[in-house]
Order: structure tokens, then sequence, then C-alpha cells
């Protein structure tokens, strides 16, 4: 993962987890993590 995608995937997290925790439902991150289409995310745990 370059350190580009090593960005953008944290800011996605860290963006999915504060709407999680501020109403945006009851998702688990690991719920969270699979919706997100990072392909370096999809080749370790896919």
């Amino acid at each position: 993962m370059s350190r580009a995608e090593a960005k953008d995937f944290t800011a996605r997290i860290t963006y999915q987890v504060q709407a999680n925790l501020n109403g945006g439902g009851d998702k688990n991150l690991g719920d969270i993590l699979d919706e997100l289409n990072i392909p370096a995310y999809d080749t370790l745990c896919g």
C-alpha cells in the first residue's frame, strides 16, 4: 500500500467510524471495512 493509499484508507475509516458513533447505525469496524472498496484491504482480508 502506498503512502497515498494509506492516507486515503485511514481517512475513510475515520469518517465511517465517526459517522457510526454519531448515530449512523450499529455497524462494527469489520462491517465498515467490508463496505469500503479498498483493494489492499480486500487482498489482505477478503
